[in-house]
């Protein structure tokens, strides 16, 4: 029987008559999408930076110059929390001195907030310093192990006009506090041109200032009177507290990798795009001109003809995504993905055409014309990616839950998958950040579920919706109870039990259920009935 099945298999897998050009096309497509990015990749050349990147020293102990040229004529405050603490104003007093910031002072942080969202003179507000092992009204000294947070304004002030747009990575909207680097990284430095790092700037929104004074104020507070003295002299004096960034060591600028991390995933949508939508046509178009069951009355089995048509697609996708991985990952004049384990894209490919071909049966379920299932497969196909639009720019707010269950929508998935493959490429090696703990296990399993989940979905809706011909199962027949061969199904209504029996290779006569025949009609199946035909005449 094994024998048989599989060699019905082979037959199936091969029946159908394929046009030449919609195969050279299946198998093509991705090869087209795939040389788009060779040739960007020919024609983007890396700049090769052969000495250490060096960068200019900037002084910190008072606000940046910047402060005077935008913000003229703002007279700016220093709000402290809390107040009538002499500890806390001690401190204040000395920054006030050193930065010649007025203090501003606030009995508790919802105080603070409560004037930040309603008084109009709020502006005027560079930061808020709150210490928090100090109380308000007290006469107690400060304690050795100072903690103090620095509020300053939920948005730069001092964002230059490059950080403004929104076509820029390294939006200047907020701090960032959130991820210790940025979601896509590039060789090279961070904010190569930039003497103070860049955003968020902690420099140039006058963050490090405000926190060296009130370091050096603290310090103060809590030195004797001769090492007071002596910080008094060095502020005083000529003497001033310098930051510099670290030199970096020579390196590679490519800039063919924003290329991969924003273009890949919608190449890869786009390169099976038509290989969906003739997945749906061609099965919908079997059901159409009745070839499904036909096969199934020749005694076909049903799980035998959705497995003879993965293999039939899957096989030629094969083909494709093998030169695929050849292409992107090898290379005279450079790889696509230089640094990815062909392996692994290979692999990466490989399930999202599994997911495919399940996301292209599960449509098929739903309609009866070919040509109607063709065109809403591909508008379908497509619109499922169009969650990734909006994904991706909150990509770096989101929790790794949220992560997974965008992923339960296959092209999702292998749009986040694709990015992290951009991701991987911009860092070079190692892991692409602390932050984040997604990974690509993660989004090949949630392929595989994506699959599972959608092969599910095309078994119920092909059993309850079967088509103009087929038989329709109710609605709750996955819960249908089997005790040897006898299956037996109850749906309990509020005064009504309905009974269907499926018999096999067992006698009529051995079973009696007491339905009175005025609830429900008469009914005879004959299942697994068969005629044999004698030899002799």
């Amino acid at each position: 029987r094994t024998h048989a099945q599989s060699r019905n298999c082979t037959l199936v897998t091969w029946q159908p008559k394929r046009k030449i050009l919609v195969t050279l096309i299946e198998t093509c497509l991705p090869l087209l999408f795939a040389a788009i990015l060779i040739g960007l990749r020919h024609r983007v050349h890396s700049v090769n930076h052969p000495n250490a990147t060096l960068y200019h020293s900037k002084e910190a102990n008072e606000l940046p110059r910047i402060f005077h040229r935008r913000h003229s004529g703002v007279p700016w405050e220093l709000a402290y929390v809390p107040s009538n603490n002499t500890a806390v104003q001690n401190i204040a007093e000395r920054v006030e001195k050193d930065l010649k910031i007025k203090a501003r002072w606030f009995p508790s942080e919802k105080e603070f907030e409560r004037y930040i969202r309603f008084d109009n003179h709020s502006g005027n507000i560079l930061a808020g310093v709150v210490f928090e092992n100090c109380v308000g009204n007290s006469q107690d000294p400060l304690p050795l192990q100072v903690s103090y947070r620095l509020r300053f304004k939920y948005s730069p002030r001092n964002a230059p006009p490059s950080e403004r747009t929104g076509l820029n990575p390294n939006l200047d909207r907020d701090w960032n506090t959130h991820y210790l680097f940025p979601l896509f990284q590039l060789p090279g430095p961070r904010e190569a041109k930039s003497d103070d790092g860049g955003t968020p700037g902690y420099f140039r929104e006058g963050f490090l200032a405000v926190q060296h004074a009130v370091d050096m104020a603290i310090i103060q507070y809590h030195a004797n009177t001769s090492t007071s003295d002596l910080l008094d002299r060095v502020n005083s004096s000529r003497y001033h507290f310098w930051i510099q960034r670290f030199p970096y060591p020579p390196y590679v600028n490519d800039l063919f990798l924003i290329a991969i991390q924003n273009q890949l995933p919608l190449l890869l949508m786009l390169s099976f795009t038509y290989t969906s939508l003739n997945i749906v046509r061609a099965v919908v178009h079997e059901k159409e001109k009745k070839l499904k069951e036909y096969m199934r009355m020749m005694g076909l089995s049903n799980w035998l003809h959705w497995s003879a048509w993965f293999l039939l697609f899957f096989l030629f996708l094969l083909v494709s995504i093998f030169f695929v991985t050849i292409l992107f990952c090898v290379s005279e004049q450079g790889a696509v993905l230089a640094n990815s384990d062909p392996t692994l894209v290979f692999t990466f490919l490989a399930v999202f055409c599994i997911s495919t071909i399940s996301f292209s049966f599960m449509v098929s379920t739903f309609f009866s014309k070919a040509n109607v299932a063709a065109a809403a497969g591909g508008f379908l196909y497509f619109f499922s990616y169009i969650p990734y639009f909006f994904i991706s720019p909150r990509y770096d707010h989101m929790t790794h839950s949220q992560k997974l269950s965008s992923c339960l929508i296959s092209n999702v998935a292998m749009a986040m998958g694709a990015q992290l493959i951009g991701m991987f490429e911009g860092k070079g090696e190692h892991s692409v950040s602390v932050d984040d703990n997604f990974t690509m296990a993660h989004v090949l399993g949630m392929l595989l579920l994506d699959s599972a989940i959608y092969g599910l979905v095309a078994w119920y809706m092909e059993n309850v919706f079967p088509g103009e011909y087929g038989i329709p199962q109710p609605w709750y027949f996955f819960v249908m109870v089997s005790t040897g061969h006898l299956s037996l199904s109850l749906f309990i209504c509020p005064s009504i039990y309905l009974y269907s029996i499926s018999l096999s290779s067992i006698s009529l006569s051995n079973i009696y259920l007491p339905i009175h025949p005025s609830i429900h009609p008469s009914i005879i199946y004959l299942l697994n009935f068969h005629s044999h035909l004698s030899d002799k005449k």
